[in-house]
């Protein structure tokens, strides 16, 4: 959550919950875009491979952006983002 709002501490969804709400989204409404507007969503880099993969492993045919800083890009990251 946005500090402004929620303090100092940074609180992240857990994976399940993002890959859960994904798949509602996709099935039930037929959603295939997303846009991600969390700007730390690369802050917590371990959490960020665990959503990619989960979202890889379903093979959902969707596209998504997301926000982030230059300084939490990583070759990997981006190797996990990119998957078709």
């Amino acid at each position: 959550c946005f500090q402004g709002t929620m303090g100092r501490q940074l609180r992240f969804h857990k994976t399940e919950y993002v890959l859960n709400t994904v798949k509602h989204l996709y099935y039930e409404y037929g959603i295939r875009d997303f846009r991600i507007l969390d700007d730390q969503f690369l802050a917590n880099q371990k959490r960020t491979r665990e959503i990619c993969k989960l979202l890889i492993q379903e093979n959902l045919n969707i596209t998504f952006t997301c926000m982030a800083r230059i300084n939490t890009i990583t070759p990997e990251i981006l190797q996990l983002l990119n998957q078709d």
